[in-house]
């Protein structure tokens, strides 16, 4: 018999590794306007509400591409440099 910690382990590593079904959000990549308004920013503020956009027409969950698109092409570093 396995215990509640047992049982939500079982059930978090079957959502891991288990492929997406068509009600389920999807992390589908990010874009072109959702680049372009990160882009655009002006204040910490108006990032996190676009992160929080974007996020939120994925189930919370950030783009799949998120790191290659925005951390690693220089974009957050370009975009949070000018405040």
């Amino acid at each position: 018999m396995i215990n509640d910690r047992e049982e939500a382990a079982i059930a978090h590593h079957a959502r891991l590794f288990s492929l997406p079904t068509p009600d389920a959000p999807t992390l589908d990549a990010i874009s072109a306007p959702e680049l372009a308004r990160l882009e655009a920013c002006k204040s910490e503020s108006e990032w996190n509400n676009a992160c929080v956009d974007i996020k939120g027409v994925r189930g919370g969950q950030y783009p799949s591409d998120w790191f290659a698109k925005v951390n690693l092409s220089g974009l957050m570093h370009r975009v949070t440099s000018r405040w």
